[in-house]
């Protein structure tokens, strides 16, 4: 799998990765800028551990939903493909648009 949606998978990968840096760079500064709102919600977290482990369930769950959908359709896709050109079979006919060349020339115009 070299692509997803069209995207070469390393371009993603690295766009992916600039993005999580810069959402870590931000986090990093509003726990750096504004220390008491970060101490609030980091308390808030662990106050009510378990719905924060529901809320990380749900989205890991949803991850992998989304990703084995994306990995059957490529599977269904591939094999769709591969049925296709089984059936059709080898080549009957060849057409190509060549030119013959006869050494007749046209008519000559003075």
């Amino acid at each position: 799998m070299n692509e997803i949606f069209g995207i070469p998978a390393n371009t993603l990968m690295v766009a992916l990765l600039i993005i999580t840096g810069a959402i870590l760079l931000v986090i990093a500064f509003v726990a750096w800028r504004y220390t008491l709102s970060f101490r609030l919600g980091l308390r808030n977290l662990l106050r009510r551990r378990s719905q924060t482990a529901l809320v990380i369930g749900g989205l890991a769950l949803s991850t992998m939903i989304i990703t084995s959908a994306l990995g059957i359709g490529d599977t269904i896709d591939y094999s769709t493909k591969v049925q296709v050109y089984e059936d059709l079979g080898g080549i009957d006919i060849q057409v190509s648009t060549s030119t013959i060349n006869t050494g007749v020339r046209g008519p000559r115009r003075h």
